[in-house]
Parts: C-alpha cells; sequence; structure tokens
C-alpha cells in the first residue's frame, strides 16, 4: 500500500490496486471546496492519470459527518472582475473533467451533506453511493446565493436524471434525502454507513458504466416545441417565485439549455462566463454577505429567517456552525417547522433554539421562544433575554406542531369557515368577532395572512395533532381561482389599492357560488361569536394540559399579543374563569350534540369543572 499526502486530499492505493482519494480540510468541522486546493488536486490527478496499475477509485471524506458542504465562498470576495470568477470556475470544470476522463471506475462514497460543488464533485464520478442516514442530503443550493452552479452541475444533472428534474433541483436549490436521489437517478444506491466503503469498492472494482444516451431525447423525443415548452414552463414558475429580483435563475435555465443545444463544451464555457458574471452582481453580493464570517465569527445568536424549508434551514444551520463560535446560539424562525426537526441538521443542537415572531414583526410584541428537548437552559434563557432587549414580550411555548398561537388560531379559523360554508354571509362572520372585541373577523384575518398559507399549515396541524384540525375542503377551489387573499387582490374579499378605507376592500360575492354556498342566515352574532370562540377555549386548555404552554398567564399573553384575543376579556384563562369552568364545559358539551366531537370538551377541563376549580386561583 502506497500513501501521498498533498494538503486536504489524500491519495492511497491499496494491494488489490482500488486507489482511495480521502478529502480531509485540516482544522475545519466540514470539508469545503477552495481554490487555494487547485494545485493539489491536479498533482492527485496527475499521479492517477500516470499509474496503470490503478483499478478503480473511491473518493470519500475523512469527516464523520459530512462529505462536501460545498465551495467556501469566501474565495469569490477576492474576485475584482466576472473573468476572475469564470476562471474559477473554468479551474473546477477542469479538474471534474479530468475526474470523469479517468480510464478506470470511479465511485463517490457519499455520507453526510453532498451539496453544490460536493455534488459537481460526485456528478463527474462514475457513479454514486450513498448512505441512508437522515443528514445525507444531496443538492445544488447555489441560486440561493445568487449563483449557478459553476462547475459542471449545469451541464452533467441534466444528462443524468432529465431536464425537468434536474432544473427543479438547481431553481429551488432543494435537498434531497438519498433515497429519494436514488429513486430520481441522481445516485446509483442508498446504503447502511456501515458497509458504504464496502459496496463502493466492489463497484469500483467493476468496469467504468456506459453512459446512458436516453438524456438526447430529453423530453418528448427530441420535439423542439416540447423542448422549449419545459423551458417555458420553468421560467413561468421561476419567475413566478422571484419576481425578477433573481437573476440567478434565468442564468439556469439559459445555460443548462445552451447545453443540451449546443454541446458540453459551449455549455461548460457558457456556465463559468455566467457564473463570473453573477458573483459580481449586487444580488449575489448582497446574498453572499449574509454568510460571511468578516460579521458573524463574534456573534452570540444568529437569527435566521429564510422561508419555510427544512433542507434550507438545515443548510443555514451548517453554514452557520462553519464560522461562528461553538457557543454561538442559532436561533430559527419558523411558524411550523418543529424545532427538533431543525436541530437534526446541527452538530450543537443544544444551540438551536425556534424564535417565532408575528408579522409585522415591527408591530407585534409577542415572540414564541421554542426549545426542544435538547435546547440548554442558557439557550433559552440567553434568547428570551434577547428578546426583552428588542421590545418584545417572550413566551416559552413547547415544540409541537403550530406551537402555542397558530395551534389554538386554526380551530377558530376552521369554524369560521365551517359558518361559512353552512350559509351565513362574510360580514356576519366578521362582525360578530369583530363585536366579540377581535380586531379583525376571522374571515378577513384569513385573507390577511394568505389562503395559501393556511392551506400549507392545515395538513401539518391535522397530521399531528389529529381530525379535529381537519379544515373544511375549500383551500383547493380557492386556490385554483387564484384567490390567496389580500396579495393577490383577491380572497374572500376583493381589494381595490386605488380606493381608500372600506371602499377598497368589498365581499366577492363570487365566492358564494364557487363555494357552492346557498345563504342562510339562521345564527345570531353572539351564537357565531360564541361558536368559534369555545374552539380557541378548549384549545388553549389542552395546550395548557401538554405542557405547550407553562401556565395560564403564559397563554393569556400570547393569545392577547399574538393574534389580538380581547384584552378587556383578559385572554383565554382569564375569560374562562369569568365566565366558570362548569358553564364553558356546558356550552362545549352542547355544541358537541350539534355540531359534532370536534367541540368535546378536553381532559383538563372536564377535571376542572367536577373539582370546581379555577386557572387562577389567587384571583378568587
Amino acid at each position: 500500500m502506497t500513501t501521498d499526502n498533498t494538503q486536504a486530499f489524500t491519495l492511497t492505493i491499496a494491494d488489490n490496486h482500488i486507489a482511495w482519494l480521502t478529502i480531509d480540510v485540516p482544522g475545519e468541522s466540514m470539508n469545503t471546496l477552495q481554490a487555494s486546493f487547485v494545485e493539489g488536486v491536479s498533482a492527485v490527478l496527475d499521479q492517477l492519470e500516470g499509474n496503470q496499475s490503478i483499478k478503480g477509485l473511491v473518493i470519500h471524506s475523512g469527516k464523520p459527518d459530512n462529505f462536501v458542504a460545498g465551495a467556501d465562498v469566501r474565495m469569490l470576495e477576492a474576485c475584482e472582475s466576472a473573468e476572475q470568477a469564470s476562471e474559477i470556475a473554468g479551474q473546477g470544470q477542469a479538474l471534474f473533467s479530468r475526474i470523469e476522463k479517468l480510464p478506470f471506475h470511479v465511485v463517490a462514497a457519499i455520507h453526510g451533506p453532498c451539496l453544490g460543488g460536493g455534488l459537481e464533485l460526485a456528478l463527474a464520478c462514475h457513479s454514486r453511493v450513498a448512505t441512508d442516514w437522515d443528514k445525507t442530503r444531496l443538492g445544488l443550493p447555489e441560486v440561493q446565493l445568487g449563483l449557478l452552479p459553476g462547475s459542471g452541475g449545469t451541464q452533467r444533472l441534466p444528462r443524468l436524471i432529465g431536464v425537468p428534474d434536474a432544473l427543479d433541483m438547481m431553481l429551488t436549490g432543494k435537498q434531497l434525502r438519498a433515497k429519494k436521489a436514488k429513486k430520481l437517478g441522481v445516485i446509483d444506491d442508498c446504503v447502511p454507513n456501515t458497509v458504504l466503503l464496502d459496496v463502493a469498492e466492489a463497484l469500483a472494482q467493476k468496469s467504468k458504466p456506459k453512459r446512458s444516451r436516453t438524456w438526447q431525447s430529453w423530453m418528448l423525443s427530441g420535439n423542439s416545441v416540447g423542448r422549449n415548452l419545459v423551458f417555458d414552463q420553468a421560467g413561468k414558475k421561476a419567475r413566478a417565485k422571484t419576481r425578477g429580483n433573481y437573476p440567478a435563475a434565468d442564468a439556469i435555465l439559459a445555460v443548462v439549455k445552451k447545453g443540451l443545444d449546443k454541446g458540453l463544451k459551449t455549455g461548460f464555457a457558457e456556465e463559468a462566463r455566467q457564473f463570473g458574471e453573477l458573483v459580481m452582481t449586487p444580488e449575489s453580493k448582497s446574498l453572499r454577505s449574509d454568510t460571511q464570517a468578516t460579521t458573524l465569527s463574534n456573534a452570540d445568536v444568529v437569527v435566521e429567517a429564510v422561508f419555510e424549508d427544512l433542507s434550507l434551514k438545515h443548510r443555514m444551520v451548517q453554514e452557520m456552525e462553519s464560522i461562528t463560535s461553538k457557543d454561538a446560539i442559532f436561533a430559527t424562525n419558523t411558524s411550523s417547522l418543529p424545532i427538533h426537526q431543525i436541530a437534526e441538521g446541527s452538530q450543537r443542537p443544544e444551540k438551536v433554539v425556534g424564535l417565532h415572531y408575528f408579522s409585522p414583526v415591527e408591530k407585534m410584541p409577542l415572540v414564541e421562544v421554542i426549545p426542544h428537548q435538547g435546547t440548554s437552559d442558557k439557550t433559552i434563557s440567553t434568547v428570551v433575554e434577547l428578546a426583552r432587549k428588542q421590545g418584545k414580550t417572550p413566551i416559552v411555548v413547547g415544540d409541537s406542531a403550530g406551537f402555542y398561537v397558530n395551534r389554538i388560531l386554526a380551530p377558530y379559523m376552521n369554524e369560521a369557515a365551517r359558518v361559512l360554508l353552512a350559509g351565513e354571509t362574510i360580514e356576519h362572520i366578521d362582525n360578530a368577532l369583530l363585536d366579540f372585541g377581535f380586531p379583525v373577523g376571522p374571515i378577513t384575518l384569513l385573507d390577511e395572512v394568505g389562503i395559501d398559507i393556511g392551506a400549507k399549515i392545515a395538513p401539518i396541524l391535522t397530521q399531528e395533532l389529529g381530525k379535529r384540525f381537519e379544515a373544511p375542503d375549500v383551500f383547493d377551489v380557492l386556490l385554483n381561482d387564484d384567490r390567496k387573499g389580500r396579495k393577490t387582490g383577491k380572497g374572500f374579499y376583493r381589494y381595490d389599492a386605488s380606493k381608500k378605507g372600506s371602499k377598497g376592500k368589498q365581499v366577492d360575492k363570487k365566492i358564494y357560488s364557487l363555494l357552492n354556498i346557498k345563504l342562510n342566515a339562521s345564527l345570531s352574532g353572539h351564537e357565531v361569536a360564541q361558536r368559534c370562540a369555545l374552539m380557541m377555549l378548549n384549545e388553549a386548555a389542552r395546550c395548557l394540559d401538554e405542557g405547550v404552554i407553562r401556565s395560564a398567564r403564559d397563554g393569556d399573553i400570547g393569545a392577547i399579543f399574538g393574534i389580538g384575543f380581547p384584552p378587556f376579556l383578559g385572554g383565554p384563562f382569564r375569560y374562562m374563569d369569568h365566565i366558570g369552568i362548569e358553564r364553558v364545559v356546558s356550552l362545549l358539551q352542547a355544541h358537541q350534540n350539534r355540531y359534532g366531537e370536534r367541540f368535546a370538551p378536553c381532559e383538563r377541563l372536564l377535571a376542572m369543572a367536577k373539582e370546581g376549580d379555577v386557572f387562577y386561583p389567587d384571583t378568587e
């Protein structure tokens, strides 16, 4: 056995003539690709190309929990021109092409994150094997930094898995678990970590696989109209999300299409050119600046607020941990993703905590602090103090679906929708809850929050918490009619920005026929308000019973400051004390008999009614 050490890369040739290239960047917890590695990697490739006794090569990581997490974007900050950045991309392309052209079978053995340049490296190999570990993720997330994959990814991925799936991966930056990656064809096998290297070695001993030519028909048997349709649809979908503010999406589409139309050589050249141009855009510089260590290395707490995507949250955790101190806290702003799932992407889960701000952030005083089971007490106390310094009122809530505020809000909103479907008018429902004391009615609130947001959250709550959270079957009908609420100009109401006050917001009468509603007013305003509010009261008591909130006081503060529960009623718990727990149970049971099991009073309320208890005994 012979060994050669070259910077972050160690080449070992075993007695069976299988070569092993180990990637282990010194002094770093995660492997990243850096421009300074070019000379060393080139030297390793010289050895591989010159050794005719080698029968196969396995490329793997020396780190215990990651393959290659991507390129180190800090090297781009030294670029003073698009040409310099293009040269970096060209160097990566050249090295990976040399790997691809090696005469023996090259296998990537992947355990842990394999992202960006890491996946581009793996794509240059002839085969890829990944572990079934949950933290093994594969993706090309460059678009999230205002860039495109610059080391051949835009050309190799479409040829490997087809254009539609490749565009979806690159335009969204999504990260795939190994089983999904295998299903799409990104990897060839998914195995336990205990046998990863054995499987990779056995594969490397086999002949190089022949490249499939099916990609040449990449859609609809080479029909140009079909090809253009694929790119047109992908472009429309991307622009609907980016609104033209993220040039990387258009660049990815153009580069992929040019490479497939004109060939690999042209595709690589265009990829490098557009990569260089994107590096110099203000959009990319702004997105990359958020990851720089010259601002975060000394941070005590990092608060992120990227969109609700678990794989993106994992990437943020990993990037932050690579450039912050070991004591830094990672606080994630999320309204629906479980914190313990986000913490699974962390090497320091005790430092991960949820911070749920409410919109508009500058006006809403509440923030939910959400520790998962492994969050340390010090992390919790630090973040609570941070929230107070921000002028917020923090409450600590449990890491369960919906946390506290959204959990008590959902059944209230669902019941308002059921009242609507039963034939009450939109104005009557909203006015009834305004009279009860809420600052806005529930139908208006759904328009303000976004019908699409409600459609996304409802299934999560139902899956985690049961049938009582099932929303009425209206979301798909509304979304298919492009009704997302105020942001699209129509939902249950129609909005006219050119008109002021109430004239700019009118009930859209078409909603009744669209939802097959036959207007049949039968409930008084008091009955409507009581029916909706009871669902919120019951769920609030259940949250206290389950430990989602620590006290009735926290529950009242959260409801008043988070969703505008009438302050003069004192919050859900003080309100229940005021009208009497026995009376609350009686009302719930009456509604249960009339409307169904979702109104069944929770165990906490039943027990309190039996014992004559209250939530605030010290105020009696």
